[in-house]
């Protein structure tokens, strides 16, 4: 369990700055990549039960907590969220990246892999901390059986 806590830093995507909360780590990046209406600081008790090697980005889509908005008469276009994603992961600069994306965000590195040059395959049991109604843990299902929903990781390359 970790307790260390995220720097936070802007960087430029898709004509915007966006917020970066980044906790440290020497091994592989994961990418966390919130709902809409939502912001990347929500992942923080998730990245608490994270290995402390994994270094850890959580980023504010545009619009969302701390990044810049596209300003009156802009429109929100599901492909601007990628775009900018495209542009946050050629700036953190890792040799092995995973995305994790909660809501909407877990649709955005689907976009990636139709619209831009890179390969993506789903990691299995990369993490099995993500359920509908919160971030982690177990709950009951209707039928009163504990259950525990497993969520997908991508892994990204640029070719």
């Amino acid at each position: 369990m970790r307790d260390d806590l995220p720097q936070s830093r802007m960087v430029s995507a898709g004509g915007l700055k966006h917020r970066l909360l980044e906790w440290a780590g020497g091994g592989p990046t994961l990418l966390l990549l919130h709902g809409f209406l939502d912001c990347g600081g929500s992942f923080a008790p998730l990245v608490r039960q994270l290995p402390k090697e994994l270094r850890v980005v959580a980023m504010d889509f545009r619009g969302h907590g701390e990044s810049e908005w596209v300003g009156r008469g802009g429109h929100y276009n599901f492909y601007d969220y990628v775009r900018d994603v495209r542009d946050v992961v050629d700036s953190l600069e890792s040799d092995r990246l995973f995305v994790l994306g909660h809501s909407m965000g877990g649709r955005v590195p689907l976009g990636l892999g139709q619209n831009f040059n890179c390969c993506g395959y789903v990691h299995p049991g990369l993490l099995g901390l993500i359920k509908p109604f919160g971030l982690f843990g177990r709950y009951e299902n209707r039928s009163g059986r504990l259950e525990t929903t497993i969520s997908w990781g991508t892994t990204i390359s640029w070719g």
